[in-house]
């Protein structure tokens, strides 16, 4: 048999790692069809509009709790009480919407979880 080229050895290396790339790959592909159809997988867009709904609920009813602490005391206070509620009602909003937003490794980390 005639001795190949070093061009030709890297032809066939390449067409060799080629395959075992793509065979590695359609492997991961037919592993996530089955984790999928077990239900083991769901559909990120579906997870974050649930995540999405459940926090516009979740704002909606801390914010309502403005009017409920204030229908609680005495009329004349509520002038004063109710903007001071609002702001911290606010302020825990933001701050639990900020920590939502970091990357949950990061906090994980600072845990020394991961």
């Amino acid at each position: 048999m005639p001795k190949l080229s070093k061009l030709d050895e890297r032809r066939k290396t390449s067409a060799t790692e080629a395959n075992r790339r793509r065979t590695f790959a359609l492997a991961q592909l037919h592993e996530l069809k089955l984790a999928e159809r077990r239900g083991a997988l769901v559909d990120l867009a579906s997870v974050e509009s649930a995540w999405a709904a459940a926090g516009v609920q979740i704002r909606d009813a801390v914010m309502a709790l403005k009017e409920r602490i204030a229908n609680r005391c005495p009329a004349e206070w509520r002038p004063k009480l109710a903007p001071v509620i609002d702001d911290e009602v606010r302020q825990v909003l933001t701050a639990l919407s900020g920590r939502l937003r970091a990357d949950p490794s990061a906090e994980a980390k600072q845990r020394g979880k991961v």
